[in-house]
């Protein structure tokens, strides 16, 4: 925790997320109330000879190791009310409309939280796996990803706990 009392600014490590904040700016409103948990998953394909991800020839440009991981994280927000968002980054280039029809009910199955209330970002990811090539390996690693994915989000859903957020305007 480290605080800069002449600017009013402090940032607070957080379980390794990085918060900053004015706290002349958060005086000004009224808490709202909520609970907030995160969740992570590694999603390493098993196999690791398959095409890689953009930069054009997604067919020959195959991996050869793992160098750094990749990830699905989740942010499960449940409001006074009991409605619940899930945030979710995808350390993937990209998913395509067809496979979010099969990923989102998934989720959505494990968690109780609606479809229409998960929320799924790429990081558009050029070393990754290209899950849009036509490759036998790739085909196997789509079908990892959906209990992948419920588990990030299942982990963030139980991780939840009070949380306040401010809100305000600077003059």
């Amino acid at each position: 925790y480290l605080r800069c009392d002449d600017q009013g600014y402090s940032v607070q490590n957080n379980g390794g997320n990085m918060i900053l904040w004015n706290s002349e700016l958060l005086s000004d409103s009224a808490p709202t109330e909520f609970s907030a948990g995160y969740g992570k998953a590694c999603i390493n394909p098993k196999e690791i000879d398959m095409p890689l991800a953009g930069y054009g020839d997604t067919v020959n440009r195959r991996a050869t190791e793992i160098d750094g991981d990749l990830y699905v994280t989740a942010t499960a927000i449940t409001d006074e009310a009991g409605q619940t968002v899930l945030l979710m980054g995808v350390d993937l280039s990209g998913l395509s409309e067809e496979s979010l029809t099969y990923y989102l009910p998934h989720i959505s199955y494990y968690t109780g939280v609606p479809q229409e209330n998960i929320f799924l970002n790429c990081s558009h990811t050029h070393s990754g796996p290209s899950i849009t090539a036509s490759d036998p390996a790739i085909e196997r690693y789509k079908h990892l990803l959906p209990d992948l994915f419920a588990q990030a989000a299942i982990l963030a859903m139980n991780d939840r706990q009070s949380a306040s957020m401010y809100t305000g305007s600077f003059d």
